[in-house]
C-alpha cells in the first residue's frame, strides 16, 4: 500500500493518477549508480542535500563552464564539502554526467559520449515538469493576465520531454487539478481558456465526497491534512470551503501549495511551478506552515516562479499599506497592555494591509526556492524566456551536511560562486526533519513524533481520542479523528509583564496499515492565549479538536500524541481501527455532543461530517457523564439509506441489558443524497449511577442497520451547577 498524507480535500485523485501515469512512462529507465560513477545521476540519500543553482552575469546572461571548485556552499554559515556536481543544460541534458567533487581540484563536465543505441528515458536528465497554477480569487483583469501569460508559457516552454499540468488554488477548493500533466499543446491551451473564463472561486458540492469514496480505481488512503480542511490523497492536494480572508482559507491555500509540492516530490528532475497570483496570505500563526512549504519545495527539488497579477499601481499602494500593517500590529500590542488605548481602527488598518504582506510572501516563496517574481504587466515578456532558460540550464550540487542531527531547526543554505559580478539563484534552506514516506512533516510535529517513538510511552496528562466512522463508499470510508483534553491538565506559559497566558497544543496521529507502514498522518496545532483574568476560566474548559480523513477498507492502528509545547510534555495513545466495506443501509458511529459552534456555510468545512445545519459539533469523548437534575444528553449520528421503501428508526437506552427508555419506530424521510443527519436528546437527569448503552436501529425494506454507544453515569462534582464544564471552541 502506497503511503499517504493527511490532508484537506482535493478532488485530485485524477491528478495523482496523471502523475502516476507519467511515472509509469519513465519507470523502465536503467538503474543509476552512485555519484562518482561516470554517466550516473546524482543520488540523494536521506542525509544528502541536493541544491540546484542558476548563475547569471551582470547582464543577466546564463554563465556556463563553471566547475565545482568555483562554488562554495554554506549551511548555517558552515562551509560544506561538495560531493556531487554537474551542469544540466538543454543541449547537454541527454549526456551530462555526474562528477566526483575533489576539494581544491577542478571538475569539468564529461565530454559528450559517442552515439549509442537508443534506450529508455533518463527522467532526471531528460524530463521536465512544469506546473502552471492560478490562485483565486482573481478578478477579470487578473484572469485575463493569467490566460495570456499561461498560453505564452505553453508556447515557449513546451519543449520535447516537457510535461505541463494546470492547477487552481482558491479558498473554496484549496488546490484542484484542471489539466493532468501532458505534452498535448492544444489540451493545455483549452484548459487555460476554461480556467480563465470561470467567474470566480470554484465551489464543491457534497456529491463530490461520494465520488471520492466510490472512485475507481481506488488508490490507497485519502487522509485529511493538517489544518482546517477536507480530503486528499497524500501527495495530491487539498480542498475545502471558507472565507477568502478567514483563517481557514489562509491555511487551505498554504496547504494546497504544500501538497502540490508533495505530489511532485517522488518524481525525478527539477520541477517548476509557475504561480500566477495576487499574493499569498500568511497569518503570523501560520508562518511555520509557510516556512515548511519552502522547506518541502527545496527538499523536493521544486522551484516556484511567481507571476504577480497585481497592476503596477496596485503594487505602489501595497507598499504604503505595508506600513499600515506595522502600525496596526503596534497598536494591537499597545491595546493588549493598556486598557485605555483605543484600538478600534487597528483592524481596519490590518485589513487594508494584509494584501501588502501577501504580495511580499509571494516573492519570498519564489526567491527562497531558486526562482524569482515578475509582474504580469510589463515584465512577463522578459520573464518567460528567462524561466525557460532556468528550466533547461542549471548546476546541480550535492553535499552531506556537517551536522546530521534532525533537530527540527531551519538550516539556511547559501551558494556562492567565484565569478565577479555573477548572481546566483538558489534555495534558501530546509527544516532538518526526518522524512516520513509520502508525508510532509511540520516542525511543530517533531515533538509528537519523538513522543510516539519513546519507550515507555509518555503519559504526562490524561486525554481522550476517538476515531468516529461516518459515510462509506465503494472503496473508502470517511472518518473524524477527535481529541479531548481538560484545560486544567495543561500549564500555559505566563507573561506577568503583559498579564497574559499562552499555550500551544499539537494534536498528532500516525495511521499505520496492518504491516506497520505509515499510510497517513493527522495533525493540528492549536494556539490558546488570553489575559490572566481568563486563566481560571480556561482551566475549567475542555479543549476539543476534530479532523476528517478517509481510508480504504482494511486494518489499521492509529498512534496519537498530544503535546503541550510550552510544558515540553506529551501523552500518547494507541487505537485499533477496522475499516469495513460499504453496506447498502448503514448508521454512522453515535456521537455524544458536548456543544455546538455557530458557523456559516461560507466558513463550514463542507465535507466535515461533524458540521451540521445547526453548526459545528464538538464531540464528548469522555464516557463518564456527570449528570444533574433536568440534564439532557444530545446524541448525533447519520443514517445512510438507499432508494426504495421509507426507512424506520428506533432508539433504545439500556442499563445492564434492560431497557430503561425507548423511542418507538417512526418513519424517516428519504434523503436525496442518501445521507440523513439525526439529533436526539436523552433525558439523563434522573438516571442513577451505572453503565448504559444507547442503541439505534434503522429498517428499510428487508435491510437492518444497528449502531450503539456505551457511557457511564456518575455523580457531578460539587461545583458543577455553578461552573459547568464547556468546550473551548476555537
Amino acid at each position: 500500500m502506497a503511503p499517504v498524507r493527511w490532508l484537506q480535500l482535493a478532488l485530485l485523485v485524477p491528478g495523482f493518477l496523471a502523475v502516476g501515469s507519467l511515472r509509469g512512462q519513465v519507470a523502465g529507465s536503467p538503474a543509476q549508480g552512485a555519484v562518482a560513477q561516470e554517466g550516473a545521476k546524482i543520488q540523494v540519500t536521506a542525509q544528502e542535500v541536493l541544491v540546484d543553482a542558476v548563475v547569471r552575469d551582470k547582464h543577466k546572461k546564463l554563465v556556463h563552464g563553471l566547475k565545482a571548485a568555483d562554488f562554495e556552499v554554506l549551511e548555517d554559515g558552515v562551509p560544506q564539502q561538495i560531493r556531487g556536481f554537474r551542469l544540466v543544460s538543454g543541449k547537454q541534458a541527454g549526456s551530462a554526467v555526474a562528477q566526483p567533487a575533489t576539494p581544491g581540484a577542478a571538475t569539468n563536465p564529461a565530454p559528450t559520449a559517442a552515439p549509442q543505441k537508443q534506450r529508455g528515458l533518463d527522467p532526471l536528465r531528460q524530463i521536465h515538469l512544469i506546473t502552471a497554477a492560478l490562485t483565486m480569487p482573481a478578478g477579470p483583469e487578473g484572469r485575463k493576465e493569467f490566460r495570456d501569460g499561461a498560453r505564452a508559457l505553453v508556447e515557449q516552454s513546451l519543449q520535447p520531454n516537457t510535461y505541463m499540468g494546470l492547477y487552481v488554488i482558491n479558498p473554496y477548493s484549496g488546490a484542484r487539478l484542471i489539466q493532468p500533466y501532458t505534452t498535448d499543446r492544444s489540451a493545455l491551451l483549452s484548459a487555460i481558456d476554461r480556467l480563465a473564463s470561470m467567474p470566480g472561486p470554484l465551489e464543491d458540492s457534497g456529491d463530490e465526497v461520494l465520488t471520492m469514496l466510490n472512485s475507481q480505481p481506488y488508490t490507497p488512503p485519502l487522509v485529511p491534512q493538517q489544518g482546517y480542511g477536507l480530503f486528499a490523497r497524500a501527495g495530491d492536494l487539498n480542498s475545502a470551503m471558507g472565507d477568502a480572508l478567514g483563517e481557514q482559507a489562509s491555511q487551505r491555500s498554504l496547504f494546497g501549495l504544500v501538497h502540490l509540492v508533495k505530489s511532485l516530490a517522488e518524481l525525478p528532475g527539477r520541477k517548476t511551478v509557475v504561480l500566477f497570483s495576487t499574493g499569498i496570505q500568511v497569518r503570523p500563526e501560520d508562518t511555520d506552515i509557510f516556512r515548511s512549504l519552502i522547506s518541502e519545495a527545496n527538499r523536493s527539488h521544486v522551484t516556484f516562479y511567481a507571476i504577480d497579477l497585481n497592476s503596477v499601481a496596485m503594487v505602489a499602494e501595497l507598499s504604503a499599506a505595508r506600513a499600515g500593517l506595522l502600525q496596526a500590529a503596534a497598536g494591537s500590542i499597545q491595546m493588549q497592555t493598556n486598557s485605555y488605548y483605543n484600538g478600534s481602527d487597528s483592524m481596519g488598518l490590518a485589513s487594508a494591509s494584509l494584501h501588502a504582506l501577501s504580495e511580499e510572501y509571494l516573492g519570498e516563496l519564489a526567491e527562497s526556492t531558486g526562482g524569482f517574481k515578475a509582474m504580469a504587466r510589463g515584465e512577463l515578456d522578459k520573464a518567460l524566456p528567462r524561466i525557460t532558460e532556468d528550466i533547461g540550464t542549471y548546476y546541480e550540487i550535492a553535499y552531506i551536511p556537517e551536522s546530521g542531527t534532525m533537530d527540527g531547526r531551519f538550516r539556511k543554505i547559501e551558494v556562492k560562486v567565484d565569478r565577479p559580478g555573477a548572481v546566483v539563484q538558489s534555495r534558501s534552506g530546509y527544516y532538518a526533519l526526518p522524512r516520513l514516506p509520502g508525508q510532509t512533516l511540520f516542525p511543530y510535529e517533531l515533538g509528537a513524533l519523538n513522543a510516539l517513538a519513546a519507550a515507555p510511552p509518555p503519559r504526562a496528562f490524561p486525554f481522550h481520542v476517538a476515531v468516529l466512522r461516518f459515510r462509506s463508499g465503494e472503496n473508502a470510508t470517511l472518518f473524524s479523528l477527535a481529541y479531548e483534553i481538560a484545560g486544567r491538565d495543561l500549564k500555559p506559559a505566563i507573561d506577568n509583564q503583559h498579564k497574559r497566558f499562552d499555550l500551544r497544543v499539537c494534536f498528532f496521529s500516525l495511521i499505520k496499515n496492518e504491516h506497520g507502514e505509515v499510510v497517513g498522518t493527522v495533525s493540528q496545532k492549536a494556539p490558546f492565549s488570553g489575559p490572566l483574568t481568563d486563566l481560571e476560566s480556561f482551566t475549567r474548559d475542555t479543549i476539543v479538536e476534530a479532523q476528517p480523513f478517509i481510508l480504504p477498507p482494511g486494518r489499521y492502528t492509529v498512534e496519537s500524541a498530544v503535546v503541550s509545547i510550552e510544558q515540553n510534555a506529551a501523552s500518547t495513545a494507541r487505537t485499533s481501527l477496522v475499516v469495513p466495506r460499504r453496506a447498502p443501509l448503514d448508521v454512522s458511529d453515535l456521537v455524544l455532543v458536548r456543544g455546538l459552534e455557530k458557523t456559516s456555510q461560507e466558513n463550514a468545512r463542507l465535507f466535515d461530517p461533524l458540521v451540521s445545519e445547526l453548526g459545528q459539533i464538538r464531540p464528548e469523548l469522555n464516557p463518564m457523564i456527570a449528570v444533574h437534575p433536568g440534564m439532557k444528553l444530545a446524541v448525533y449520528f447519520q443514517v445512510y439509506t438507499g432508494a426504495g421503501a421509507q426507512p424506520q428508526i428506533e432508539i433504545e437506552m439500556k442499563r445492564d441489558g434492560v431497557a430503561t427508555g425507548r423511542l418507538a419506530a417512526k418513519p424517516l424521510p428519504v434523503p436525496a443524497a442518501g445521507v440523513l443527519p439525526y439529533f436526539t436528546a436523552l433525558d439523563v437527569g434522573q438516571l442513577s449511577q451505572g453503565s448504559y448503552v444507547v442503541e439505534v436501529t434503522v429498517h428499510q425494506g428487508s435491510g437492518v442497520a444497528r449502531q450503539s454507544l456505551a457511557f457511564e453515569v456518575s455523580e457531578p462534582p460539587s461545583d458543577a451547577a455553578q461552573n459547568p464544564p464547556r468546550a473551548r471552541l476555537r
